[in-house]
């Protein structure tokens, strides 16, 4: 299932019902899977490895995002898939801000966030830059893409006529700050 077209989840084992985690994947599907993890256009692959703990991989290096009570932490397996320094027990916020100038902007939280989710793959596919994961699919060739992590991607500028209060670090948090910025109330 692509989400944006650098960006896709892979769902494995269809005739189950729920999720399993990636320890009882991998007997199965990492022989199936491995040769595509270091293909050119495989930027980064994650997965769910527990309840509130995520496994993400570029390449042969490996890292694990811990979600608790404390914050986020990422914390080094083998090599350093995000080039981030580790650390320990860090809210959404200040996560975001240790992240914020390194390739992959965000990169824990989203990832946290997205493979913890109950409907997300088993497997979710980073594509590298300038690989589109849709391409045979799309009706007209472009030269752009979107959805995967990198900073080209999960940088968006912002540009307006009236000084925002607050500064948006997420695409979801445009729509109240540009309210707040108009001095409209939040509608739903």
């Amino acid at each position: 299932m692509v989400s944006g077209n650098s960006m896709a989840h892979v769902y494995l084992g269809l005739g189950r019902r729920g999720r399993q985690l990636w320890a009882d994947l991998a007997p199965e599907w990492l022989p199936r899977t491995e040769s595509v993890w270091s293909h050119a256009a495989i930027d980064l692959v994650a997965s769910k490895l527990g309840p509130s703990s995520v496994e993400v991989r570029r390449g042969a290096r490996r890292a694990e995002i811990l979600v608790g009570a404390n914050g986020l932490t990422y914390r080094l397996s083998e090599g350093n898939p995000l080039g981030i320094e580790p650390f320990e027990d860090l809210c959404d916020l200040a996560a975001h801000e240790r992240t914020a100038g390194s390739e992959y902007p965000d990169g824990v939280v989203q990832l946290a966030r997205l493979l913890l989710a109950e409907r997300s793959g088993d497997l979710v596919v980073s594509a590298s830059p300038g690989w589109d994961l849709r391409r045979r699919y799309e009706p007209i060739d472009h030269v752009s893409s979107h959805g995967a992590l990198q900073a080209a991607h999960m940088l968006v500028p912002l540009v307006g006529n009236r000084r925002v209060t607050e500064t948006p670090r997420r695409t979801a948090d445009l729509y109240p700050a540009v309210l707040n910025a108009l001095g409209v109330g939040e509608r739903r």
